[in-house]
C-alpha cells in the first residue's frame, strides 16, 4: 500500500469512530489537567501526579458532585485531600496540647 493510500485510510478509520461517553470524560480529564496544570504553575509549587482506583459508584458521585459545584473532579479531589491533612494538623495539635497538659 502507498503512503498516500494508508494515510487517508487512517483519516477515514477516525472519522468512522463512533461517539462515546468515555468521549466526554476524557474531554473532561483533558481539560481539568491543563486547568489544574495552569493553576499550580502559577503558584510556582512542583507537582506530582496521583492515580486513585474507585468503584463506579464512588465515581459517579464525585462526577455529579464536581457537576454540581462547576468544578473538576481534579479539584474536587485536592479540596478533600487539602480538608484531611488540615483536620490531621488540628488533631496533632490537640493531642500535643493533651499531652504538656498531662505531663504538669
Amino acid at each position: 500500500m502507498h503512503e498516500a493510500e494508508s494515510e487517508q485510510n487512517l483519516h477515514l478509520s477516525e472519522q468512522k469512530r463512533s461517539y462515546s461517553p468515555s468521549d466526554d470524560s476524557e474531554h473532561m480529564h483533558n481539560k481539568a489537567k491543563s486547568e489544574d496544570k495552569n493553576a499550580l504553575s502559577r503558584t510556582g509549587k512542583c507537582t506530582k501526579s496521583l492515580s486513585l482506583e474507585l468503584t463506579s459508584e464512588m465515581h459517579k458521585t464525585l462526577k455529579r458532585l464536581a457537576l454540581q459545584q462547576d468544578d473538576t473532579l481534579n479539584s474536587l479531589v485536592i479540596e478533600a485531600i487539602k480538608q484531611f491533612i488540615k483536620n490531621d494538623e488540628l488533631i496533632s495539635i490537640k493531642q500535643e496540647a493533651m499531652r504538656k497538659r498531662l505531663s504538669r
